[in-house]
């Protein structure tokens, strides 16, 4: 079987002796050039997708290849042949393994692959990928909607709270109200394959409670597997197709879904277009799940909460992570009020907090560390204003080092003491514990009385 692919961007810190391949099926590519792309492939035929996620040793690519990807201004496509079982008289014997963007125990039965020298596909390819896999004439234009209802959400002076749900290697925050019960999401992550091993076993259950009679509502802070993966139900490796079958929570799809506009320059490959199609396709109130942060808008806000879309260059070899979108929440006990800043992955100096406008108070009280804790702009760390600022490291046994102590340091310097890990659980389990606040110690709390945050895995208490 022949694969088209992009090459996956991931931490500059990490996964220095693999490359990861983002492949979409030469059939799928054919199917996808006769329908006249995107736009117009229909629901059943995303159903079909045949596309896989491998891991190739970095060694098989040429040096001057991986520069000249890495510094094009939009995707370079490969071309490879796969197999199961080695050729060496075809050349196809370089190992690749199957990656599974939703681990479960039948997902990670792939065994060994192996792939061919990839190379440059042609400058007609070339030129007819991008045309497929643009998103812009998809071109959602009910951004207006969706903020119609996070006013709803955020109106008046009801009781909120933040929580950093415990993914392992991953990042899924939420907005709750004075019950625990999710009032919006920001970010659905689960951990890839490689660093399964920190997710927490039972999986939480996040679509079981809500706080309102509809589904939390989601903003995706930027593209990467590890912040969106959990709306997976399986990612497996199929024999007979020789490529991967996507299955999806039905209650993951089933919400409006505020994301990136997935520009060229983020060079996203096949299976984030493949979240794209399914939101595109899913009626939800009979309108589109998914809903495009308008290109030319730097800022949302409302009485609690602002969206703000981080900015960086284009050439930043983190463009992904830093022109994503950071949410600021306004929480309040009925005591106190203060600020609680969610970055994603993005560098601080990408997030203009100065345009938050319409609050009084810049009480920075709460934080979620960008990027797992990992290496970024030390004098880019925002200052914590009260004395018992909580920062909280959304992370998980991984390949990557994440977090990174020296960086956790300059949190400290920056009056950020109260550190607070997702993991710390891990190595005392307790199937009820899923989730940690982040907001000073001092706040009054959320309370679960219906115990079905504790069912599901969601709270922070035992």
């Amino acid at each position: 079987m022949r694969f088209f692919a992009v090459v996956e961007s991931l931490d500059d810190e990490a996964d220095h002796k693999y490359v990861y391949l983002d492949c979409i099926a030469e059939e799928t590519f054919s199917a996808m050039q006769r329908a006249g792309g995107l736009p117009r492939l229909s629901i059943e035929r995303a159903d079909e997708y045949m596309g896989a996620v491998l891991q190739v040793g970095r060694d098989a690519f040429e040096p001057r290849l991986l520069e000249r990807i890495g510094s094009a201004s939009t995707r370079a496509w490969l071309t490879f042949s796969v197999s199961e079982a080695q050729k060496q008289d075809e050349q196809i014997d370089i190992p690749a393994t199957f990656v599974s963007l939703a681990p479960t125990p039948n997902d990670l039965e792939a065994g060994q692959l192996y792939i061919s020298p990839p190379t440059l596909v042609d400058a007609e390819t070339q030129a007819d990928a991008e045309r497929i896999f643009d998103a812009s004439k998809l071109a959602p234009r009910s951004f207006e909607r969706f903020t119609m209802l996070l006013d709803t959400l955020f109106a008046g002076e009801g009781r909120r709270h933040v929580v950093a749900y415990h993914v392992g290697q991953g990042n899924c925050n939420a907005v709750v109200n004075e019950h625990e019960h999710p009032i919006m999401f920001f970010d659905l992550g689960w951990p890839i394959q490689a660093n399964i091993a920190g997710a927490p076993n039972p999986m939480p259950k996040f679509f079981d409670v809500q706080a309102n009679h509809e589904p939390p509502p989601v903003v995706l802070s930027h593209w990467d597997w590890d912040h969106w993966a959990y709306a997976l139900d399986s990612w497996r490796y199929d024999r007979n197709r020789g490529a991967a079958q996507a299955t999806w929570k039905a209650a993951a799809l089933d919400r409006p879904w505020l994301v990136p506009a997935p520009e060229k320059a983020l060079k996203l490959g096949p299976s984030h277009y493949l979240l794209i199609m399914k939101l595109y396709h899913h009626r939800w109130h009979g309108r589109r799940a998914l809903h495009f942060w308008p290109n030319r808008r730097s800022i949302w806000e409302t009485a609690n909460l602002a969206i703000i879309k981080c900015r960086t260059r284009k050439k930043d070899v983190s463009y992904r992570n830093n022109s994503g979108l950071a949410m600021v929440v306004r929480i309040d006990d009925g005591w106190k009020r203060g600020l609680v800043l969610l970055p994603g992955d993005s560098e601080f100096d990408s997030i203009r907090l100065d345009e938050v406008r319409s609050w009084e108070s810049r009480r920075l009280v709460g934080m979620v560390a960008s990027h797992h804790g990992g290496k970024l702009n030390v004098f880019s760390i925002p200052e914590a204003t009260v004395s018992d600022a909580r920062l909280v490291i959304s992370t998980g046994r991984n390949r990557y080092g994440h977090p990174n102590e020296r960086m956790l340091d300059n949190y400290r310097l920056q009056g950020w003491r109260d550190q607070q890990r997702t993991d710390a659980w891990f190595h005392r389990p307790n199937p009820y514990v899923g989730a940690t606040l982040v907001q000073p110690e001092s706040f009054d709390k959320p309370e679960c009385k219906c115990e079905r945050i504790l069912d599901a895995g969601m709270s922070f208490v035992i």
